[in-house]
């Protein structure tokens, strides 16, 4: 009776308790909807899915919780039709069940591309500038000493046979090129540590070098592959056309940052050139210390 008697005798103290508890009530409520509609805690982790092929993801765990998305299409030389170049968000990113995830997939059918004019004055340079515009690549670069020795592209080749401005290539097709320089001419090889491979394939190539072998530690994530050796990789000046060899590792597995910083260059100075006397010229028979 006695807490009968205190409610009845201070129904404010009553009506404050109840509102508090209605409060509490609708809070827990509302906290247990927010918890069952948003999956508080049913976290996944986002699997790897660059590198394979988008019609083959079966067996790839947590594949069954997403729902992809293409975003877009890239042409990729030698690349099959379908494959993963690029996943938003990443791999190992925290993820709910029927979250959506953006691909960026290589085409189907190989883009094409027109051949331009490089052989109309351009230099080394402009000529790779024109095929990137383009969508193509610079080949392997002859140089052939001339009188002008100007850098001037003189010729342009594909698979061993000269290619006529006009015509249609699929994208990413490389173009060979012959070009005029300079008796004995030399060039200095960039620092392409750190640059991705279009990048370095650019830099060498219009310091007048050629890319040559081209090793991927991690080969099915070719892009987003980084240089991360080249040689030689002397800081001397070399003969034109010298061939650079790059090593390339994934950026997922290397800290490129740290890798420019240490990577040590061959500072050894560049070899004088030996200077040569041209022989002096016999004495002729009027000067001869013999007496016929």
């Amino acid at each position: 009776m006695g807490k009968k008697n205190f409610f009845k005798e201070h129904p404010l103290v009553t009506n404050l308790l109840l509102m508090l508890a209605a409060s509490m009530a609708i809070i827990l409520l509302v906290y247990l909807i927010q918890r069952i509609y948003s999956r508080h805690g049913d976290e996944y982790d986002m699997p790897e899915l660059v590198g394979r092929n988008i019609a083959d993801l079966d067996g790839v765990e947590g594949v069954d919780k997403i729902e992809l998305v293409v975003v877009d299409s890239i042409f990729v030389g030698n690349t099959p039709g379908g494959n993963i170049l690029t996943q938003d968000p990443k791999a190992d990113s925290k993820i709910k069940k029927g979250r959506k995830v953006y691909v960026t997939i290589s085409s189907y059918n190989p883009e094409k591309a027109e051949v331009p004019n490089l052989t109309g004055g351009l230099s080394l340079k402009q000529a790779i500038s024109q095929l990137e515009n383009v969508g193509l690549e610079g080949g392997y670069i002859t140089f052939e000493e001339n009188e002008l020795g100007n850098n001037i592209v003189e010729r342009q080749m594909h698979k061993g046979r000269d290619v006529k401005p006009g015509t249609i290539l699929e994208k990413g097709s490389r173009i060979d090129l012959i070009v005029g320089c300079q008796f004995n001419a030399k060039t200095t090889i960039p620092m392409v540590i750190g640059k991705t491979p279009s990048e370095a394939r650019k830099m060498l190539q219009a310091a007048s070098l050629n890319v040559g072998l081209e090793h991927y530690e991690h080969p099915d994530d070719k892009n987003n592959s980084r240089v991360y050796d080249m040689q030689p990789n002397k800081t001397a000046r070399v003969p034109f056309g010298t061939v650079i060899e790059l090593w390339y590792r994934s950026e997922s597995s290397t800290d490129f940052n740290k890798v420019v910083k240490n990577y040590k260059r061959d500072e050894t100075p560049e070899p004088e050139e030996e200077i040569i006397t041209e022989p002096s010229e016999p004495a002729s028979s009027a000067e001869s210390d013999f007496d016929w």
